[in-house]
């Protein structure tokens, strides 16, 4: 039985990757890194502002060795994490489209009953912005952002959160094995598998093999339905 379904973000609920693209293209230009389309997908799509950041000042010689936190200029990382912010909203005024199929999956796993939650790298100030440029704020009870942990994707933190917190809200426990993330990143893939969680894999902002290591992997949320959740949580992957 599916116990949870648990959502990323950006890419999976909001067409939202090209916005934080280019705000984290905009604020590396100023100190002299210039990121493609192609490297952003490759790279940075599944970190943090914070992770995507160090990797700036790394690449520049000013980030040491980010990965192991050691002689990180962290005051230098909030400084473009707050400018990020500030890129993000002035482009982001023109319009984050939804994901197609995305919302109606959720409402409807919403109406069956079966709790939810969304477990993102964003900020909660721009998933809250998003949903509500949606007109859907109330849509998701329980949210893990960029501000919720000290380890963000591909460590599992985000998500073993997720489902903690959703238990909580339940007043029951939960079994990570029963719980899907929708995912469309490698390093997403890896931190809900890392929490014991199944998980769906949608070609919404790369290739498929970038998503091997989902359970099962689609083109979109719109052609993810109770019944292949349900299949998932019970452990049947495979091509769909």
């Amino acid at each position: 039985m599916l116990e949870a379904l648990i959502f990323d973000f950006d890419g999976v609920i909001a067409d939202s990757e090209p916005v934080h693209c280019a705000a984290i293209r905009e604020v590396a230009a100023t100190v002299g890194v210039t990121i493609s389309d192609a490297e952003y997908r490759d790279v940075y799509i599944g970190f943090d502002d914070r992770d995507a950041f160090r990797e700036v000042l790394r690449r520049v010689g000013g980030g040491g060795d980010w990965a192991g936190g050691a002689g990180v200029d962290e005051g230098r990382v909030a400084a473009m994490c707050t400018a990020k912010a500030a890129a993000f909203d002035r482009l982001a005024a023109a319009g984050v489209p939804a994901v197609p199929g995305s919302l109606e999956l959720a409402r409807s796993v919403r109406e069956s009953g079966v709790p939810m939650a969304i477990a993102s790298g964003a900020t909660r100030r721009e998933i809250e912005g998003m949903l509500a440029a949606l007109g859907e704020a109330g849509l998701f009870e329980v949210m893990v952002t960029a501000d919720d942990v000290e380890r963000s994707k591909p460590d599992p933190q985000t998500y073993a959160m997720a489902v903690e917190r959703l238990a909580a809200v339940e007043g029951r426990a939960l079994r990570a094995s029963r719980c899907v993330a929708i995912e469309d990143t490698a390093a997403g893939v890896a931190a809900a598998e890392g929490a014991g969680l199944r998980v769906v894999g949608v070609t919404t902002t790369g290739p498929a093999g970038a998503l091997a290591a989902a359970d099962v992997v689609v083109a979109g949320p719109a052609d993810v339905d109770l019944a292949l959740l349900e299949r998932v949580a019970r452990g049947g992957g495979g091509a769909v």
